[in-house]
């Protein structure tokens, strides 16, 4: 973190005015940020792997129940329409 904080102190107290200084800072920088971005992106990837999410989905077994149960009573309201109807003809 130190590493980080020593470039900002650096630009903040004015010490940096050589151009090659200032693109060593800001390379620095951005080799910061593209490791905190992998990092992030592998903590992602193994929090997936975890909850059992593959590519970029999760299956909800609760929720394919419920949805299956919800079809299976609007197929069951509509037999029991179609026998009135057949009984009344």
């Amino acid at each position: 973190m130190a590493d980080i904080e020593d470039p900002q102190k650096q630009v903040r107290a004015g010490e940096v005015v050589n151009v090659n200084e200032a693109r060593k800072l800001f390379s620095d920088l951005r080799a910061w940020l593209k490791m905190a971005h992998e990092t992030e992106a592998v903590s992602a990837k193994r929090n997936k792997k975890q909850e059992g999410i593959a590519k970029d989905y999760r299956l909800d077994l609760d929720q394919a129940r419920t949805q299956i149960g919800c079809s299976m009573a609007r197929l069951r309201r509509f037999l029991r329409f179609t026998a009135k109807v057949q009984a009344l003809s």
